[in-house]
């Protein structure tokens, strides 16, 4: 055999091995990438279940909410789970089982009535409850690993016109060829060649589920010889069922910032605001043409090219005698009826569902979410509480900008709520457009919080133990040297001095001054360790300007912080997750609790001059907002160019922090009281039961002071109450002498 001869042949008999490899890999990637429960939602998350028990804070309208949420039908008489009856406030609710992260609570029939906000009575049976659990809002679901907003459909309800529209338009022969298409390849290179360019693809539904499920868009010769082989191996293992469901909740349809559509269920709820089985003829036919090229035929940009390429769909069917000829002119003359020109998230709370994927994510249940199936995530999501942030932000923002005299739609907003006890986020609004997946400014919006962080300068002084509420700080103008030839001289907001006043005035005036003096004799760097024991994580560095609040920081960073003050200090971290169980596994709980970093006497102080604060400080107009029933403790915050407004509180069952401000980050001349505080009290104004209560502890002393910081005495002039801890007065006012009790000498020595 001549020499050429055989190094062919031994050319051609590699090849052959090393396509016999190469099938086998590609075989074993589909079958490992494409078996088993890549179609299945593996995880569905749950909001909070409401719990109901006698004292409970709820009101009637809170509480029929919630049954409307979850889909309880109003009837007369209640005889099967999912039914209720409410007469005035006395409800009879047949309440659904439901197998929860600590067992299951069957169904039952229940009775209660709601006095004075308040579960006055609870009943089962004729026998008293000692509680009772309403079945959760299941708020979303995605694959496991992937956190990704999706929406699953299996074929058997995927509407017929629509699977007969695809086939229709992009594989006709689907049901019968092998994956590839041998006449469709062929019709493709000749128009191509034809056109001296790409212009036509050839490709069936498998190959295209192939390019979008395993490889790239890229149009190479390398990519589309891959693509053959990997769609015969696919038609090979798994049925055209199987492969039209999957094409059906994988094909690309759209983008939304940084979120892909994919599938036609979502795709749906993204351009319709309507699930794919109640679109119609019209709208399938308008989804099915955008599969040719999404953002080429996207409806929102191009509602003209959309129409077109829909109607061509239409016609195509009714020519082929898929579609009645009377049919096809009623959808052709059917508007886009699009949802809006804001699309609308796939999910109900995409801001508290970005912080749960980022939570799960990084939690020690990431490798039981990314292998398991049937996992169920238990969330904090208070599902009433967050429609009330919501109502709150977009009714107050559209209000401070017709009083302002701003453009409607500039203003942007955020809003955490956190549980004090429990660290629990049980909000999160992260645009105006409350429904919009996009940006998320509850975490990522970070901005200068102004005054909010002169609060952690107080408490570092009061923990020192060489300050107290009464000390007299000096409001004097004040130099800090920064090198050796800068000095910054921070100006109060009204560019006024006030002379000596008492700390706790400084602190419910935001008196800048007074703080600073105070602040740098405690030491920058005691105030820097006490705003990371608050919670805050990110660095914040060490210049004498975060004083004043000139760092920026996300807005849950300051619910973090305000979070620990109004829980004393119990809680390290903010958490979105209860609890996770994976099928029958028992149940892992995930808790804020932490041991206190700072003296909970010191931080009751804080609580205090924050109280203040609202009672007749900067956020006093909040008592005009607030029901009188409510007591709460806050604080404004404003950057120095007028271009962030916020506020931070909490009352004795939540906390909350809100900023508004402008993308663009252009001036809006809204102080912390004007803009953010009004967002903030008519949302807690809704959600809130309790009142706060700075309940005494060991270690603190309420004493009677006058304005000059002096001991005195109940009567004297100027007097006032407030709690001490280890500062305290040391000189006596002459009132307080003269109306000292005269027998006190004598049980002081005994």
């Amino acid at each position: 055999m001549h020499a050429p001869r055989r190094y062919l042949l031994k050319l051609v008999l590699v090849a052959a091995v090393a396509g016999v490899f190469v099938l086998a890999y590609l075989d074993a990637v589909v079958l490992e990438k494409f078996s088993g429960s890549k179609w299945q939602v593996a995880t569905q998350a749950y909001a909070r279940p409401l719990e109901l028990f006698e004292g409970k804070g709820v009101s009637s309208d809170h509480l029929q909410f919630e049954l409307e949420s979850l889909s309880y039908v109003p009837v007369q008489q209640p005889r099967t789970p999912g039914q209720y009856h409410r007469r005035g406030n006395r409800f009879d609710i047949y309440v659904r089982g439901f197998e929860f992260f600590d067992g299951f609570s069957p169904s039952r029939l229940i009775s209660l009535n709601i006095t004075n906000l308040q579960i006055s009575e609870l009943r089962s049976g004729g026998q008293r409850l000692s509680n009772q659990r309403l079945d959760p809002l299941m708020i979303g679901s995605f694959q496991s690993g992937l956190y990704e907003d999706r929406h699953i459909i299996s074929l058997d309800k995927v509407p017929p016109a629509l699977i007969q529209i695809l086939l229709a338009t992009e594989d006709r022969n689907f049901m019968h060829h092998h994956g590839i298409s041998l006449r469709g390849i062929a019709r493709a290179m000749v128009a191509n060649i034809r056109a001296g360019g790409f212009a036509q693809g050839g490709s069936t539904l498998t190959q295209q589920l192939v390019k979008n499920f395993f490889l790239t868009q890229e149009r190479s010769l390398i990519r589309k010889l891959l693509e053959i082989p990997m769609a015969l191996l696919m038609e090979l293992h798994f049925s055209k069922e199987e492969i039209l469901e999957a094409y059906i909740n994988e094909v690309f349809l759209g983008q939304d910032g940084a979120r892909a559509i994919h599938g036609f269920e979502l795709a749906s709820q993204f351009y319709f605001g309507v699930p794919l089985q109640q679109t119609t003829t019209a709208q399938q036919a308008l989804l099915v043409g955008m599969v040719k090229g999404a953002s080429f035929y996207n409806p929102r940009r191009h509602p003209q090219r959309a129409l077109e390429r829909r109607n061509l769909i239409l016609d195509s069917m009714a020519s082929n005698g898929f579609l009645a000829s009377d049919k096809t002119d009623r959808a052709k003359a059917e508007e886009l009826l699009l949802a809006g020109a804001q699309s609308p998230s796939a999910q109900k709370f995409p801001a508290f569902m970005d912080y749960l994927r980022r939570q799960l994510r990084y939690s020690n249940m990431h490798a039981a979410l990314e292998n398991g199936s049937n996992v169920r995530v238990f969330t904090t999501l208070d599902p009433y509480v967050q429609r009330s942030a919501e109502l709150s932000m977009i009714k107050e923002l559209a209000r401070v900008e017709r009083w302002r005299g701003i453009d409607n739609g500039q203003l942007q907003g955020a809003l955490v709520a956190v549980h004090p006890a429990t660290g629990a986020v049980l909000a999160m609004v992260g645009d105006r457009q409350v429904k919009y997946q996009g940006f998320n400014r509850a975490l990522d919006a970070k901005r200068p919080v102004g005054s909010l962080l002169k609060p952690a300068a107080y408490l570092a002084a009061l923990d020192s133990g060489r300050y107290h509420l009464a000390s007299m700080l000096s409001d004097a103008p004040v130099s800090v040297p920064l090198d050796k030839k800068r000095h910054w001289q921070p100006r109060n907001y009204d560019k006024l001095n006030h002379g000596d006043i008492q700390m706790v005035e400084a602190l419910r005036r935001s008196y800048n001054q007074a703080l600073v003096r105070m602040a740098m004799d405690v030491g920058l760097s005691a105030v820097v360790d006490t705003i990371k024991q608050l919670g805050v994580r990110e660095d914040i560095g060490s210049n004498p300007s975060l004083l004043l609040g000139a760092v920026a920081l996300a807005p849950i960073d300051m619910a973090a912080m305000y979070g620990n003050i109004a829980s004393l200090g119990r809680l390290q971290k903010l958490r979105a997750i209860d609890a996770i169980k994976v099928a029958e596994d028992k149940a892992t709980f995930f808790s804020s609790a932490g041991r206190p970093a700072i003296d909970p006497a010191s931080l009751s102080l804080l609580q205090f001059g924050l109280a203040e604060v609202v009672r007749a400080g900067t956020a006093v107009q909040l008592n005009n907002i607030l029901p009188p029933r409510l007591k709460a403790a806050g604080k404004t915050g404003t950057s120095d160019d007028g271009r962030d407004s916020w506020f931070a509180g909490f009352t004795g069952d939540i906390a909350a922090v809100v900023w508004i401000g402008r993308d663009d980050n252009a001036e809006i001349g809204l102080s912390g009281s004007a803009g953010a505080m009004q967002v903030w009290g008519d949302f807690v104004a809704d959600v809130s039961y309790k009142p706060l209560q700075i309940k005494p502890l060991p270690g603190v002393e309420t004493l009677w002071v006058d304005d000059q910081g002096r001991l005195s005495g109940e009567g004297c002039p100027a007097a006032v109450q407030m709690p001490f801890t280890r500062a305290r007065p040391e000189v006596d006012a002459s009132c307080a002498n003269r109306k000292r009790d005269p027998w006190k000498w004598l049980r002081d020595i005994f």
